[in-house]
């Protein structure tokens, strides 16, 4: 937008090199003995979704309500590097996007200019929202923009419910069977699963008492979420509901595997073993879960 309106600006470098970055010359003032910005006030530090801290030391060559960050939450809740993913897992009914302050030495403390409120999609999940929440942050940003004064006027410290949001790990896509709900796997599965796939670990207990059994193993799993599924009411599952939670049942029916969980039964679509690639539960079941006897998700 700068260069379409032939204003200078300069990208900040990689993260590596944000500890001494200094603004070039042309931003500087050039009859001061210290890094001084040229025109303080009509100069914008302006980030968006920035997961790193910016030194104090860049941050203090400006106005503070000229150091601008879009946030794609209503801070205070979701502050943090992760709000969109747990929103979606926490099955918020609404989020939203900030315009906010960039706080010093503090990730998303900053006054707020502006706020917008994004009522949530049906089974949003991260590659859908996001977009949303960019176009929604952009606009919003491009109305402070335009009323900067009046937004600086009337900028306000964050009040309310505060709540983090933070980094996802791969530990986080681990299925508590005993603790996690169907609805509450879904979401899980929506908010995270583009970045990292469910995964549990699977117990077999062979038909065979002469066999040895085997060690646990770790697969990873896709979770059918389709609203017109519905789960079938054949004999093996309809016995899933007595038993722990993660016990599995194979529907011969719908060809589909499927896990006790703390609450209701899901639906497993596709399954990967380590080193194996995805296919679908009824080929893994023909494969190599009929072969392991008894088995129960842990």
């Amino acid at each position: 937008m700068a260069e379409s309106l032939n204003l200078a600006s300069i990208a900040l470098p990689p993260t590596p090199l944000l500890k001494a970055y200094k603004p070039p010359t042309s931003f500087l003032d050039p009859t001061s003995s210290t890094p001084s910005l040229l025109d303080p006030s009509r100069t914008l530090l302006l980030t968006a979704s920035f997961g790193h801290l910016i030194p104090t030391t860049l941050l203090s060559l400006f106005p503070p309500l000229n150091t601008l960050n879009v946030h794609p939450s209503l801070l205070p809740k979701y502050r943090g590097a992760a709000p969109i993913q747990w929103a979606i897992v926490h099955g918020e009914q609404s989020t939203g996007v900030s315009v906010q302050e960039l706080s010093r030495g503090k990730f998303d403390q900053g006054r707020l200019l502006g706020q917008k409120h994004v009522s949530m999609p049906p089974l949003a999940d991260f590659k859908t929202l996001e977009p949303i929440l960019a176009r929604e942050g952009a606009n919003l940003l491009v109305e402070v923009l335009r009323n900067l004064e009046k937004a600086q006027a009337n900028a306000v410290a964050q009040t309310g419910v505060v709540s983090h949001a933070s980094k996802i790990v791969r530990d986080h896509a681990r299925i508590v069977w005993d603790r996690m709900g169907s609805d509450e796997l879904k979401r899980l599965q929506r908010g995270i699963g583009h970045r990292f796939p469910l995964w549990t670990t699977l117990k077999a207990f062979p038909s065979n008492p002469n066999e040895r059994s085997q060690p646990p193993k770790t697969i990873q799993l896709q979770l059918l979420d389709n609203p017109a599924f519905s789960v079938p009411d054949s004999v093996p599952i309809a016995e899933l509901t007595s038993l722990p939670p993660g016990s599995t049942a194979f529907d011969p029916r719908t060809k589909t595997l499927f896990v006790r969980c703390a609450a209701g039964v899901v639906g497993v679509e596709k399954v990967k073993g380590a080193g194996g690639k995805w296919v679908g539960s009824g080929e893994w079941w023909n494969g190599v879960g009929r072969k392991l006897g008894t088995m129960r998700m842990e």
